[in-house]
């Protein structure tokens, strides 16, 4: 939650990997339904 990924220098060469907002959030959700 700390904008930490992707690493910076990963988004050096594929800023196409940087996640929006609801990216993240989605990314969040997901994970916490999956370790229920």
């Amino acid at each position: 939650r700390k904008n930490e990924m992707p690493p910076p220098m990963y988004l050096l060469t594929h800023p196409e990997a940087k996640l929006t907002d609801a990216e993240k959030q989605q990314l969040i959700e997901g994970l916490g339904k999956s370790l229920r």
